[in-house]
């Protein structure tokens, strides 16, 4: 959980079967009540091939239910908000799967955004993204339209080893009976001392003032502001760190964010890398294909995300 830079949930099976002949709901519900220390629940579905969400769902709730008032003589609390223990079900065709969550919020949500833009790029699959790519931590990273920051903080993080989870605090396992606080400390400690430095440079621009203004502050917050620079310019302007550089953007592409000329703008993207970037590898986000062509460069790799 605190490592890992690529996962939403992070989920404890307790209890997997065939939806038909052994699923029973009362038995995935005493390992529910072993487990937490609380009687305040939320349930979560992913349910394919089927149509009745709600009976499932009513189902597993009665269950819980039924489970707390035989041990604990008092009903239990489910809802949608300010709940404690996320419970996960899973029904794809025949099989179901129940278990607890052990984050709680989605791993995405790292607790060092102050500031979104109009269409922030998901902290998980920026770590994806980064990941994606290859890069080994052996040259500098260059986003040129960084909007708030997101692939310049991820990045940053992964070239220092700092853990994913190193600025947030709520986690839903710490709900669990058998959590322990010293052997948590003891487990960040241990990531805390894997630290690294990193020798090259972590810089990202754009065009857009309050875009900078975003990343600057959501930098700060990770204290992450001596190694990122950021630069208001754009992007045919944007001259690129001394040395081998990888570049990951994550331009505009017309489905959250209007762009008056879509075309002209990859154009644009095509002359900065073919005048600014020679050498270097680049990797542009786009679900606009036509848009992509007008960057005028073959791609050595695609990878459909």
């Amino acid at each position: 959980t605190l490592s890992l830079h690529d996962a939403l949930p992070i989920c404890l099976c307790l209890f997997a079967g065939n939806l038909q002949i052994q699923c029973n709901p009362h038995q995935a519900t005493s390992n529910i009540f072993h487990r937490t220390r609380t009687n305040n629940f939320k349930i979560c579905m992913e349910i394919q091939k089927t149509s009745n969400t709600l009976y499932a769902s009513q189902k597993t709730k009665d269950a819980i239910c039924d489970r707390f008032r035989k041990m604990l003589n008092q009903r239990p609390t489910v809802t949608k908000d300010e709940y404690e223990i996320k419970l996960n079900l899973h029904i794809w065709e025949n099989q179901v799967t129940i278990s607890l969550d052990s984050s709680g919020d989605s791993l995405h949500k790292r607790n060092y955004r102050a500031n979104m833009g109009q269409a922030p790029l998901n902290e998980v699959t920026a770590a994806g993204l980064i990941q994606l790519s290859g890069w080994k931590k052996d040259c500098n990273f260059l986003d040129p339209m960084c909007g708030s920051g997101t692939l310049l903080i991820e990045a940053c993080m992964y070239a220092y080893n700092i853990p994913a989870q190193y600025y947030r605090k709520k986690f839903a396992f710490k709900k669990w009976s058998d959590f322990s606080m010293p052997e948590w400390k003891r487990v960040k400690e241990e990531a805390d001392k894997q630290i690294s430095d990193f020798d090259y440079e972590i810089w990202g621009s754009d065009l857009s003032s309050s875009a900078i203004a975003q990343a600057t502050e959501n930098i700060k917050l990770t204290k992450l502001h001596k190694d990122i620079k950021l630069f208001r310019c754009e992007i045919e302007k944007q001259e690129p760190p001394q040395g081998k550089t990888l570049i990951i953007t994550n331009p505009p592409y017309g489905e959250r964010i209007e762009v008056e000329d879509i075309y002209a703008l990859y154009d644009r993207i095509g002359t900065a890398l073919k005048s600014k970037h020679e050498g270097n590898t680049a990797w542009v986000i786009s679900s606009d294909f036509e848009a992509l062509k007008r960057i005028g460069l073959k791609p050595s790799k695609k990878i459909p995300i």
